[in-house]
């Protein structure tokens, strides 16, 4: 945890256009190395590797959409007020996240336009 602290402080100290920069970098990454990451997948879980492959490249748009869209998302939003004052949400950072997905979550269902049975 206090690793994970420590992170939190050193890249919470970047602007939002270096830390756009870094997170489209890893998104490149991902795109780059999508057959590697495949067969990292396949292996630890068994699943095709086309799917690991359509996952990994996927995690790299979802990498771009953020790098490119941050500042927007994390601007300020002025609200609108009944008394004439002056509103704002602000998206500020709090800490460490931490997320976690089953290891055979079939990302790429979400791809998928068919109907779901």
């Amino acid at each position: 945890m206090a690793a994970a602290a420590d992170a939190y402080r050193s890249w919470s100290s970047e602007t939002i256009e270096r830390r756009g920069e870094i997170v489209a970098r890893i998104g490149q990454l991902f795109a780059e190395r999508a057959d590697e990451l495949a067969e990292i997948a396949t292996t630890e879980m068994g699943k095709p590797v086309a799917e690991s492959k359509a996952e990994a490249e996927f995690s790299g748009e979802i990498f771009g959409y953020f790098a490119q869209e941050g500042p927007q998302l994390s601007a300020d939003q002025e609200i609108k007020t009944f008394s004439g004052g002056r509103a704002v949400i602000q998206r500020l950072p709090i800490g460490p996240l931490l997320g976690i997905m089953p290891w055979n979550f079939p990302t790429t269902r979400w791809l998928d336009s068919s109907p779901r049975t």
